[in-house]
């Protein structure tokens, strides 16, 4: 039997595994093989599979890293990539909490995993607005990427009035630290405070400011509770 034949029989085997007995049932590499297969259509990507797992680690990782990293890895063309990254946006769209309408105070960490998959990826700080109904519904959400590597531009005045656009009730602010501690400094003190007080002003509820990383959070709300109300 020749190579290719081998190939094509575990192919199979795989792929029939993950419609008889489902997800849970493949070892993560396995998906990834999976995965594979969609951008290339011939070859052994078990290697590869292997090599992406051990590397990452999640897969939230592995489709999260920007595309010129994965230009640099062995064995990972551009049709691998956009496959990769069309993950990544489908990921994004189906955690989404403006598609699910659920109020965020009762779905938060399917909230911090939405957001984390936006902003982990950034080398710069940015940040991210959801405006509320009264129900702590999303409206409408609006990303920045104003920055710099440590600091990022926030604008309140402009959020103000964007939360008047919307008839906002509420809004949420994220943003990220790059630098992987989830703690806030005198600037980001000094933000939430003038946001607090121009929220107080128009009777728009300023829900939280939190601040994230890829492993870790920090809550205005939970930590502090006189800076939000």
């Amino acid at each position: 039997m020749t190579i290719k034949h081998l190939n094509h029989g575990h192919r199979q085997r795989l792929r029939d595994r993950l419609l008889q007995s489902g997800p849970d049932a493949m070892a993560p590499d396995e998906l990834i093989e999976l995965i594979l297969f969609l951008s290339i259509p011939r070859g052994d990507v078990k290697p590869i599979a292997k090599k992406l797992w051990q590397r990452y680690g999640t897969f939230q990782e592995l489709i999260d890293r920007p595309i010129d990293e994965l230009k640099q890895l062995s064995g990972l063309g551009d049709q691998t990539i956009a496959t990769l990254k069309t993950i990544h946006a489908l990921a994004v769209q189906l955690t989404s909490p403006t598609k699910q309408q659920k109020p965020l105070l009762t779905a938060f960490d399917q909230l911090i995993k939405y957001v984390r998959l936006r902003m982990t990826p950034f080398e710069c700080e940015h940040y991210l607005v959801f405006y509320l109904n009264a129900r702590h519904q999303v409206l409408y959400e609006d990303i920045q990427t104003q920055g710099g590597v440590n600091a990022v531009l926030i604008h309140p005045k402009a959020m103000m009035r964007q939360a008047l656009n919307c008839s906002a009730s509420g809004l949420m602010l994220f943003h990220n630290h790059p630098s992987g501690r989830a703690m806030p400094s005198e600037q980001d003190d000094q933000i939430t405070t003038k946001l607090q007080t121009m929220c107080h002003s128009l009777e728009i509820e300023l829900v939280d400011h939190v601040i994230i990383t890829q492993d870790s959070y920090y809550s205005y709300q939970e930590k502090n509770q006189s800076y939000v109300s």
